[in-house]
């Protein structure tokens, strides 16, 4: 059976800032990596990164669009054969209040699947979990404000 394949591609925004917080926050650190990064291009207008690692190569291709717009394209090779993958990154402005490291529109595919997941998840069905029903509640509780999050 072949999936149904979207008319419209998948949009997300991504909060660069939340995400650098986030990650300072925790902590982060650098794993040494078996790695080879080396720099293809450096343009104004492109670059291209090839990253070599014992399980494949990844070439990431950099290219602006125009003063908001950035198209990457991504191929790859590895055990699992090669894969390619297309983005475009617009830059809208500053994150907004409370948003998320990473947001779908509200009208998406993902968003409807989580509306749909949300509408199941109750707190008060930890009732039955006993000695961990706080604890139940509380993980429901998370999960509903990062779905709430992520979807607007």
């Amino acid at each position: 059976m072949e999936g149904k394949k979207s008319s419209k591609p998948m949009s997300m925004n991504v909060c660069t800032d939340n995400l650098m917080k986030s990650s300072a926050e925790r902590g982060a650190h650098k794993p040494e990596s078996k790695c080879r990064h080396k720099l293809l291009k450096d343009t104004a207008d492109e670059a291209v990164v090839e990253i070599a690692c014992p399980s494949g190569t990844t070439k990431t291709s950099m290219k602006r669009e125009s003063a908001n717009s950035i198209l990457m394209e991504v191929e790859g090779s590895g055990p699992k054969g090669p894969t390619t993958a297309k983005m475009r990154y617009t830059h809208t402005g500053p994150c907004k209040s409370g948003q998320g490291g990473i947001s779908y529109d509200p009208d998406s595919e993902q968003c409807k699947k989580a509306r749909a997941t949300l509408a199941k998840m109750n707190p008060a069905d930890c009732a039955e979990a006993g000695a961990n029903r706080e604890m139940c509640e509380q993980q429901i509780r998370a999960t509903i404000a990062q779905l709430k999050a992520i979807c607007g």
